[in-house]
């Protein structure tokens, strides 16, 4: 079993002390995702400014569909992912994304805030997701059954993460034992309801682990 990927992430508002932010993360998480939608406006150019960030940072601009806090345009979102890709960022973008446009992200991720499809047509999203990018993020509401689901889902698939919204943050330390490849926290300011606070997520995992 290996040792979940923790990912701290930090709603980006402004430019300003982020590098100050992405430093005080280094020991805490192995990587950090710049949630960008939380800005007003996005601009290509801004990439030149996140380039010392890029080998420790996952770009996401996530639409409003999926959890995004601020609206942007498909095709400003989507023009500014592609060049993220280009310019050699990991970036997290969604599969409708990535199949409408052929982006090919770092992580494929699909989010269901309202009802998780039947598992059968889960499993064929996952795989669809698995040919788009290098992991695959499955973020969801829990339902009756919806737990069930997805532990089935991660017996039959690599490369892949859960994240329960909404529901107890150890749950995303649950399914780390069960195979789910990273585990998404906070830095002080959550982005998702569910989110654990770094640091204690590293003290239960170096505790798990350890005892392993």
């Amino acid at each position: 079993m290996k040792r979940p990927i923790l990912i701290g992430s930090i709603p980006v508002f402004s430019l300003d002390s982020l590098e100050r932010k992405t430093k005080d993360s280094e020991g805490i998480c192995d990587l950090v995702e710049l949630r960008l939608d939380y800005m007003r406006e996005v601009d290509p150019k801004i990439l030149e400014l996140l380039k010392p960030f890029a080998g420790r940072c996952i770009l996401t601009l996530r639409s409003r569909d999926e959890g995004g806090i601020n609206y942007f345009p498909d095709h400003i979102r989507e023009a500014f992912l592609s060049k993220a890709v280009r310019d050699g960022f990991m970036v997290d973008v969604e599969l409708a994304t990535s199949l409408r446009t052929g982006i090919k992200p770092f992580i494929s991720s699909m989010h269901f805030l309202r009802k998780l499809p039947e598992r059968s047509a889960l499993s064929g999203l996952v795989e669809k997701a698995r040919s788009m990018g290098k992991h695959v993020k499955i973020a969801y509401v829990p339902s009756p059954n919806s737990r069930s689901t997805m532990v089935r889902i991660l017996e039959e698939s690599e490369n892949l993460s859960i994240m329960e919204i909404g529901s107890s943050p150890e749950s995303r330390i649950a399914f780390s034992l069960l195979g789910s490849e990273m585990i998404y926290c906070h830095l002080g300011d959550p982005t998702a309801s569910g989110q654990m606070e770094c640091s204690r997520a590293v003290k239960i995992i170096d505790c798990i682990w350890k005892s392993l």
